[in-house]
């Protein structure tokens, strides 16, 4: 017995030694990033790293970068990269996840000044322009009826209540930076000004160096009668704030959707027990749970319903060659409509432009050819023999085809930043390495399909996922894209007719193995006669 306890005392002083090299090498070390934006947005987000260091026993590795930075970081986070926390302001949440980011949304900030989880954008124009307080549709009269392009400045296309959402309404009411108005788009000159702030947008409306721009509450409360005195409320009296209708959730707090449980729960007891001035900094007077913030919750899905990519309609004229019923016609026709695609029927009276040309021909009965083409391109047409029991199976065969044969037509997506992306939402599968079609277009009527055609280039895919294709930025010009502008790429995912190798492969060892099966019956029957044979002669043996 004796000797039992002091073998028990020896195991618990072990076990007190071992207690702190456990715990250290069971700390969570996250990487910690955050929008590089101003020195309060800065402080605040060390004020916070610190809190949950001491309330959830979390270490961090702080990773500052700008906009388009933050949102590739997330986008194309590697697990063995570890995990994150990550600050992001609404427009980089929508668009790292519309990019594939894989996060988990933990909380939202209350802003020092409203006390709310919300944010409103606001149209600032001069007043010389209005003879009272303007709404909305007193603004959008203003710029459809302007003698000259109005003109819109913001400083930078990643703010999300002076680019992002603004961008959003006036795209949803044909508001476009070009040349001239058409008959179904307003025409404006859109720019960026230097400055990276939002104070300077108003100034600047103020003095007519601009007809419009776009800001948040913060800003406006600085020019707002007794908001911030001196020159700010000087400028405030020459301009109007016009609220836009969407408000926006305040900046979001999330983490790697694959960071585990034990510590996600104790980042989410932290800030369930954060004070009510706990940061203090700025607009950031503390963080709250996103479970708690409902209208934060609600203006998220409103922004990413807003912001969500619509594919442009991609028409398709039908015709028949030789003697095709006019029924098998429809049930093509049918097709279109049932796949639920961008792909619509070619109506003469309203469409400008054909993308895809069918004909269809007789084979024997049973079976047609659908012949596919893309006029204009110089892209190889696509031949389909389908072979069907009736007109409703030939339409289910032609869905077939739509989704997972025929090349498909896509527009870059506006707010791709420096690098081409093409949002993915087709069932094509298409690989880094593969070619790729890519028209730059001028729009005059979306609804309509009517563009001005540009020249058709070469280029590749650079880069594949799950949510997204990415393009060579070197086969683009230089100036990016503009979601404000009405000039578009069209790219062509180009489906392959070939038989991958791996198939040719298969295809050849079945080949050999019937060719195999083929050898080994001829054999066997050569041998069969012989063996029959000798039981025979077997059976006819004396017995003994």
């Amino acid at each position: 017995m004796k000797g039992a306890g002091v073998f028990l005392k020896v195991a618990h002083v072990a076990l007190l030694l071992l207690l702190p090299l456990s715990s250290v090498a069971s700390a969570q070390r996250l990487s910690f990033i955050g929008v590089a934006l101003d020195s309060e947005t800065r402080e605040a987000d060390r004020k916070l790293e610190d809190y949950l260091h001491r309330r959830a026993g979390v270490d961090f590795s702080p990773e500052e970068l700008e906009y388009g930075q933050v949102i590739d970081r997330v986008a194309n986070w590697k697990d063995g990269e570890g995990f994150y926390l990550a600050r992001l302001t609404p427009y980089v949440y929508v668009a790292a996840e519309m990019l594939g980011a894989r996060f988990e949304t933990l909380a939202t900030y209350e802003g020092a000044v409203s006390h709310r989880r919300t944010y409103s954008s606001y149209f600032v124009v001069n007043r010389n322009n209005f003879p009272a307080q303007p709404d909305l549709e007193d603004f959008l009269h203003f710029l459809s009826t302007s003698s000259r392009r109005p003109r819109f400045i913001y400083h930078s296309r990643f703010s999300t209540s002076s680019y992002f959402l603004p961008s959003l309404f006036l795209r949803e009411h044909s508001i476009y930076s070009m040349e001239d108005s058409t008959e179904s788009m307003t025409a404006i000159n859109s720019e960026q000004v230097g400055g990276g702030s939002s104070t300077r947008l108003v100034k600047l409306v103020a003095s007519g160096e601009a007809d419009f721009a776009a800001v948040w509450d913060g800003t406006r409360n600085k020019f707002e009668k007794g908001g911030s005195p001196g020159l700010d409320e000087e400028f405030g009296r020459h301009v109007y704030f016009i609220q836009l209708p969407t408000r926006l959730p305040n900046d979001l707090l999330v983490c790697s959707s694959g960071l585990d449980s034990k510590t996600k729960r104790a980042l989410r007891d932290a800030i369930d027990g954060m004070g009510q001035d706990e940061i203090g900094v700025g607009d950031f007077q503390s963080w709250r749970s996103i479970t708690e913030a409902t209208e934060a919750r609600r203006a998220l899905a409103d922004l990413k319903w807003k912001a969500r990519e619509r594919s442009s309609p991609v028409t398709v004229d039908i015709q028949k060659k030789g003697e095709v019923k006019a029924v098998l016609v429809d049930a093509v026709a049918q097709a279109l409509r049932l796949a639920g695609t961008e792909l619509v029927p070619y109506d003469e009276d309203y469409h400008q432009h054909i993308d895809f040309s069918w004909t269809l021909s007789s084979i024997h009965d049973g079976a047609i050819s659908l012949e596919s083409r893309l006029p204009g391109t110089g892209i190889d047409d696509q031949i389909f023999r389908i072979s069907f029991l009736d007109e409703s199976d030939l339409t289910q065969r032609v869905v077939s085809i739509i989704h997972s044969r025929l090349h498909r037509i896509r527009m870059v997506w506006p707010y791709s930043g420096e690098i081409p992306t093409v949002i993915r939402d087709t069932a094509a599968s298409l690989s880094a390495g593969d070619p790729v079609k890519v028209q730059r277009i001028s729009w005059i009527d979306p609804d309509r399909n009517f563009f001005r055609s540009g020249p058709i280039f070469d280029s590749v895919i650079t880069d594949s996922g799950l949510f997204r294709y990415r393009l060579r930025a070197s086969d683009f010009q230089k100036s990016g894209f503009d979601a404000m502008s009405n000039v578009s790429y069209r790219v062509f995912l180009l489906r392959s007719n070939e038989e991958k190798p791996v198939f040719k492969v298969l295809s050849a060892l079945l080949l050999g193995l019937f060719v195999l099966a083929g050898m080994a019956g001829i054999l066997d029957l050569r041998r069969r006669p012989e063996v029959e044979m000798d039981s025979e002669e077997t059976r006819m043996l004396p017995s003994s």
